[in-house]
């Protein structure tokens, strides 16, 4: 029910990580887009770069990726998927 709204970007972001647990990943990146229309986080643009790398939207994903600023406490995380990244 408090989902309905879809208006608590946290909320949607914490949704869209249960989807990918369940690899659920379109369900998970129509979350964690709807979640970034309310509120810019690098936390969730990586859970979505994440969802479309699942999706096999490689592309797409690695762009993301490389034009956001990564914070320090994500960077390991960001390294990973940019490894992926390297021939994109």
């Amino acid at each position: 029910e408090y989902l309905k709204g879809g208006t608590d970007p946290d909320v949607l972001n914490n949704l869209g990580v249960l989807y990918l647990m369940q690899n659920r990943y379109e369900e998970a990146e129509r979350t964690f887009r709807e979640a970034l229309k309310i509120k810019s986080d690098p936390v969730y643009e990586f859970n979505y770069c994440l969802s479309l790398m699942r999706m096999g939207k490689k592309k797409e994903a690695c762009l993301r990726l490389k034009k956001h600023s990564i914070p320090d406490s994500l960077r390991p995380n960001y390294e990973e998927l940019l490894r992926e990244c390297r021939d994109e």
